[in-house]
C-alpha cells in the first residue's frame, strides 16, 4: 500500500514534522535564552540530561541528545566553566571516559527553569488533546524503529 501520499519531497510527512519541529526549537531556543541564567537550549538538554542521569559519560549525553561527540565536549566545557558540571576521567570498556557529574549549582538551574520551559511547552501542544499526544509519539517510535 501506497502510504506516502505526496508528488513531491516538500509535501511529505517527513518534511512537514522537520519544519514543525525546527520551528518549535528555535522558539524553544529563544525562550530559553530568555531565562535567568542565559544559556542555550543545547546548554539547558546537556545540564537536564545529567541531572537525570548522574554519573552519566560524554558519549551516551551525545547518544541522547542525538549530538555528535565533538558539539558535547563543547558545550560540557561551557558549562563546566558555568560551574554547573563537573568532569572527571574514568574507565569504561578498559577506554578512558569522562564522566559527568552536576553541581548544586547546575541542578539549581534546572530546578528553577523546568517548570518554566514546560509550561512554555505546554502551550505549543494547547490544541492537542491527550489521545492525539499518545497516538503521535506510539506513530514516532514505529518510524524511529523502522529507521
Amino acid at each position: 500500500m501506497n502510504k506516502i501520499r505526496a508528488n513531491h519531497y516538500t509535501e511529505t510527512l517527513i518534511y512537514k514534522l522537520d519544519g514543525a519541529l525546527k520551528n518549535i526549537k528555535l522558539e524553544l531556543n529563544q525562550f530559553i535564552l530568555t531565562l535567568e541564567p542565559h544559556i542555550t537550549s543545547e546548554q539547558f538538554a546537556v545540564l537536564d540530561t545529567v541531572y537525570g542521569n548522574e554519573g552519566i559519560c560524554q558519549q551516551d549525553v551525545a547518544n541522547i541528545l542525538m549530538k555528535d561527540k565533538s558539539n558535547i565536549k563543547r558545550l560540557v566545557e561551557i558549562l563546566e566553566e558555568k560551574q554547573y558540571v563537573v568532569r572527571s576521567v574514568g574507565r569504561k570498556n578498559n577506554r578512558l571516559v569522562n564522566y559527568l557529574t552536576i553541581t548544586v549549582k547546575g541542578k539549581e538551574v534546572v530546578d528553577a527553569n523546568m517548570p518554566k520551559v514546560k509550561q512554555y511547552l505546554e502551550k505549543r501542544f494547547d490544541n492537542v488533546s491527550q489521545d492525539e499526544m499518545r497516538i503521535l509519539e506510539n506513530i514516532m517510535a514505529k518510524i524511529k524503529k523502522n529507521a
